[in-house]
C-alpha cells in the first residue's frame, strides 16, 4: 500500500458519536480536500504515513509512542482537549507533558485555550479554528412558537455537568412554557439513574439518547437556543454547530465557548452557577425577547470564522510548515 499522507488518530472508533471522533473524521477531511492522501483511524497499528495527527494527548500517547518509535524524523502533530489542558494537567498526570514533547506541533481549536498550553510547550502551538462538519438539509424546521425550547446537546459526564440546565430551570417555576431537551449519550453510568429522576422531578425537562448526525441540525435549528454547561472543554462541536446554524447558545464563559463565542458575547454565565443560567433562562421567555435576538445578531458576526474553507487553510499552512522545518 502507498504511504499516505496523513493519519489522523481518535481515541475511540471512528463511528462513534464521541467529540473526539467527530473532529478526527472531520479533520482528515479538511486535511484531504486539496488532493492529500489521508486516513481517519482509531488508534496506531503501523499504518505507513508522512505525518501522524493525534487527538487528545493522554490517550493517544501509545500511538504518539508507537509512530515515533517506528518513524523517528516524521513530523506528529498533537490536537489537544479540554480533558488534556483542564482536567489532566491540573491533576498532574504526566501524559499529556510526554505526549507534548514526542510532538513536533500542538494544535489548539481557539486561541484562549493556546494560553493554557504548558509555557515549555507553547512555542509548538498553533490556532485552528474547527468549521463544522454537519449534515443540513435544504429545510430545516424553525423553534415553534410555543413552548419555549431549549436543548442541551452533551454526553452524560461529569466534565459536562450535564444537569445543571434542569437546576436552573427548576427554580423557575414562573416558565410553565418551557421545554427542555437533553440529547447525550450515557458515558458515566451512575448519571443514567440521575438523569431518570431528573425527568421524574422536572416534567419540563426530557433526556434522550445522542441522536444520529442527520437529525441534529433539524434539533438545534428547532430550539430557540442551545445550552452549552460545560466545566472544560477544548472547543465543543454543539456550539459550532450552533453558530453556523444562527441558534443563540447560553453558554458557560471557559475559554473554548470565549475563543468560540467572542469576548463580548452576551449568553455566557459562569461555569457551575445555576442562578446565573436561571437568569439567563428566564430573560429567553419569549421567542422575541431582546437577549434572543442579541444573540443572534452575535453570532451572525461569527459563522464566517468557521469555514470549511479557512479550517483546510490552516491546516495546509501547519503541514507546510512543519514539512519544512524537519
Amino acid at each position: 500500500m502507498a504511504t499516505l499522507d496523513a493519519i489522523v488518530c481518535s481515541p475511540f472508533p471512528t463511528d462513534s458519536l464521541q467529540g473526539n471522533s467527530i473532529s478526527a473524521r472531520r479533520i482528515a477531511s479538511r486535511i484531504a480536500a486539496p488532493g492529500l492522501r489521508v486516513q481517519a483511524v482509531h488508534g496506531y497499528a503501523d499504518q505507513d504515513a508522512r505525518i501522524l495527527v493525534a487527538l487528545h494527548a493522554r490517550r493517544s500517547l501509545p500511538a504518539i509512542r508507537a509512530f515515533r518509535a517506528r518513524y523517528p524524523l516524521r513530523p506528529i502533530i498533537l490536537v489537544v482537549t479540554g480533558t488534556d489542558l483542564y482536567q489532566d494537567l491540573p491533576a498532574g498526570r504526566p501524559e499529556p507533558l510526554e505526549a507534548m514533547r514526542l510532538s513536533d506541533a500542538i494544535v489548539t481549536y481557539q486561541s484562549a485555550s493556546a494560553r493554557d498550553v504548558p509555557a515549555a510547550y507553547r512555542h509548538k502551538v498553533t490556532t485552528i479554528l474547527k468549521s463544522v462538519d454537519l449534515p443540513v438539509p435544504a429545510r430545516l424546521p424553525p423553534p415553534p412558537r410555543t413552548p419555549i425550547t431549549f436543548s442541551i446537546l452533551a454526553h452524560l459526564r461529569e466534565a459536562k455537568d450535564p444537569f445543571l440546565p434542569a437546576a436552573a430551570l427548576a427554580s423557575l417555576s414562573s416558565l410553565p412554557e418551557v421545554r427542555l431537551r437533553h440529547f447525550g449519550t450515557v458515558l458515566d453510568p451512575d448519571l443514567r439513574a440521575t438523569a431518570e429522576a431528573w425527568m421524574r422531578r422536572e416534567p419540563r425537562y426530557h433526556w434522550s439518547d445522542q441522536r444520529p448526525r442527520d437529525e441534529i441540525a433539524a434539533i438545534i435549528s428547532s430550539s430557540h437556543a442551545t445550552i452549552n454547561s460545560g466545566r472544560s472543554e477544548g472547543g465543543s462541536n454543539a456550539v459550532g454547530e450552533s453558530i453556523l446554524l444562527g441558534t443563540p447558545v447560553l453558554a458557560t464563559a471557559i475559554p473554548a465557548n470565549i475563543g468560540f463565542l467572542g469576548n463580548n458575547y452576551a449568553g455566557f454565565y459562569r461555569a457551575g452557577d445555576t442562578p446565573a443560567l436561571a437568569a439567563l433562562l428566564d430573560a429567553c421567555r419569549r421567542p422575541d425577547s431582546p437577549l434572543l435576538e442579541t444573540l443572534r445578531s452575535q453570532l451572525r458576526e461569527r459563522a464566517s470564522l468557521f469555514s470549511a474553507s479557512a479550517e483546510t487553510a490552516g491546516w495546509v499552512a501547519l503541514l507546510d510548515s512543519i514539512s519544512a522545518r524537519l
